[in-house]
């Protein structure tokens, strides 16, 4: 057996004896678990098929990290540039014998913390308009960092009603290096689902918190484009997610982005937030 693991928890032998089982069984977990008096989200896989192989020459070739080490180093980026993220515990890559590559990855549990799916979904309308400027905010925040997340969908930010803060997770694939996509993929993959999910009003909310933030003001025809190259970048990433969308995905069908209403709205008196 050979492990390749970092963080705080990374010696707990309890750890270790759990995961050796789950790598054995190349079983996929995602729960909350406590190891050595410390509670956290763990989750873990085998890296079988295309994927593994594509990661292994990866890691070989390029000395790129597997996932869940790389959403680990991720998570320490953003916390030491100030922005919320779960404390990463532990993370590596476990090899045994006739098994496939397993890796995982534990993190502190963040209490009160909802997807931001959840909290727009169970939130009154001025709190829905709050809750999307903040993320437009924190977002245009990361992006001046130059840190790009690559994988911004509402399911994968969190926000914590109790602090008013977002909570961004699931940050394997982008970071804080040059990466072949950029900001717009961002905001593609943020209204792949967001278009539908969101109202009129509440895209504005998030856009124009989003550009105020990056000091961006304005001109209608540069908003317009602006908007003109997410649409277009969101179209190409529909055409993906349709191609590649299992038939048992609990994602829904993407839907048309009509964004001349958005673009009215956007140019209108921007509707209180609190």
């Amino acid at each position: 057996m050979k492990r390749e693991w970092v963080g705080p928890l990374a010696e707990s032998e309890e750890l270790r004896a759990f995961l050796l089982e789950q790598a054995q069984a190349e079983n996929t977990v995602g729960l909350m678990i406590e190891f050595g008096g410390t509670r956290g989200y763990l989750k873990g896989s085998a890296l079988r098929g295309k994927a593994g192989w594509r990661h292994a020459l990866r890691a070989r070739l390029l000395g790129r990290p597997y996932p869940r080490v790389a959403e680990y180093t991720n998570l320490q980026w953003l916390r030491a540039h100030n922005f919320r993220a779960p404390e990463p515990l532990a993370a590596g890559v476990l090899r045994t014998s006739g098994c496939a590559p397993y890796q995982f990855l534990m993190t502190q549990e963040l209490p009160n913390a909802r997807t931001l799916d959840d909290a727009i979904g169970s939130s009154e309308e001025l709190e829905r308009l709050s809750i999307l400027a903040a993320l437009g905010c924190r977002v245009a925040e990361l992006h001046a960092a130059g840190f790009i997340h690559r994988d911004l969908y509402p399911r994968n930010l969190l926000y914590s009603s109790e602090s008013e803060e977002v909570i961004f997770i699931d940050a394997w694939r982008g970071g804080a290096r040059r990466q072949l996509r950029g900001h717009l993929y961002d905001q593609a993959c943020l209204m792949l689902h967001g278009a539908d999910w969101f109202s009129v009003e509440e895209q504005a909310a998030y856009f124009r918190a989003y550009a105020d933030t990056r000091g961006w003001h304005q001109k209608p025809i540069e908003l317009e484009r602006w908007l003109g190259r997410i649409q277009i970048e969101r179209a190409r990433l529909a055409a993906r997610f349709t191609r590649k969308r299992p038939e048992a995905s609990p994602l829904p069908p993407v839907v048309p982005w009509e964004t001349g209403a958005l673009k009215h709205a956007l140019t209108a008196e921007p509707a209180p937030t609190g």
